[in-house]
C-alpha cells in the first residue's frame, strides 16, 4: 500500500509541470497502475486475514484464558478495516482521477 502514496506523489509532480502533455500521458499510466496494485493488495491482505482467522485459536464458550489475535470486532465493523477499505478507496480514487481532463 505504500506504492499508492508513491503513485499519488508522482501524481502530484506531474501535474505541477507547466507542460500538460506530461500529465496528460502519465494520468492513465498512474491510474492503471494504482487500480492493479489495489486490486493485488486486497487479494494479499484477504489471504493473510483468511489466514490469521484460521490459525487462531476458537475460544470455548467455558474458557476466558485464550490468546486472541486481535480484536475482530463486530462482523459490520470490519468491513471499516484498514485492510477492508483501502483498496477499494484506492480503485475509486484512480478511476476518477483517470477521468480528470486537463
Amino acid at each position: 500500500m505504500t506504492a499508492e502514496g508513491l503513485l499519488f506523489t508522482a501524481l502530484g509532480f506531474a501535474l505541477s509541470k507547466d507542460n500538460s502533455t506530461i500529465a496528460t500521458h502519465l494520468i492513465p499510466i498512474l491510474s492503471f497502475v494504482g487500480i492493479l496494485l489495489a486490486a493485488s493488495a486486497s487479494i494479499v491482505l484477504d489471504a493473510a486475514d483468511a489466514a490469521i482467522i484460521r490459525l487462531s485459536p476458537m475460544p470455548s464458550k467455558y474458557d476466558s484464558d485464550v490468546d486472541v489475535i486481535g480484536f475482530r470486532g463486530l462482523p459490520f465493523v470490519g468491513l471499516l478495516a484498514p485492510w477492508r477499505i483501502y483498496p477499494p478507496m484506492f480503485i475509486i480514487s484512480w478511476y476518477l482521477i483517470s477521468q480528470m481532463r486537463i
